[in-house]
C-alpha cells in the first residue's frame, strides 16, 4: 500500500519545463554544478537528463568521454560531458540510486568535482 499525503498531492503543480529554468541564472551566479545519474535508469533515462542539458545550449568545455575511478584504467566509471558552469556524469551499470550502488565510484566523482579536479 502506498501512503502519500493528499495535501501536498492535490497542491503540486507541474510544469512542462520543470526546474530547468533555474539553471541559466545559477551558472550565471558563478555556480557550480553537477548533475549525475546511472545509465541502466529506467524512471530517471539518463538520455533525458542529457537532453534537457542540451537544450540549455551551454558552451561545451570538454566533451563527452568516459572516466576512471581511482586511476581504475581497466573498468570504464561512466561517462562526462564539461560545459561552462555545469557538469553532467553518468555512471555505468547503475540507475538514480547510484551512491548506494557503485560507492567507489560516486566517491570518486564527488571528491574530485569538489576539489575540482579533472577525473
Amino acid at each position: 500500500m502506498v501512503y502519500f499525503s493528499s495535501n501536498v498531492y492535490y497542491n503540486y503543480i507541474r510544469l512542462a519545463e520543470g526546474s530547468i529554468w533555474t539553471y541559466p541564472t545559477l551558472i550565471n551566479e558563478g555556480l557550480k554544478i553537477l548533475i549525475y545519474c546511472g545509465d541502466t535508469d529506467l524512471i530517471v533515462p539518463f538520455n533525458g537528463n542529457q537532453l534537457w542539458i542540451k537544450n540549455l545550449k551551454l558552451k561545451i568545455e570538454e566533451p563527452w568521454r568516459s572516466w576512471r575511478a581511482d586511476n581504475d584504467f581497466n573498468n570504464v566509471a561512466g561517462y562526462l560531458v564539461k560545459n561552462k558552469g555545469l557538469t553532467f556524469c553518468n555512471i555505468k551499470g547503475t540507475g538514480h540510486m547510484a551512491p548506494g550502488w557503485k560507492k567507489k565510484e560516486c566517491f570518486y566523482m564527488f571528491n574530485k568535482f569538489l576539489k575540482d579536479e579533472d577525473f
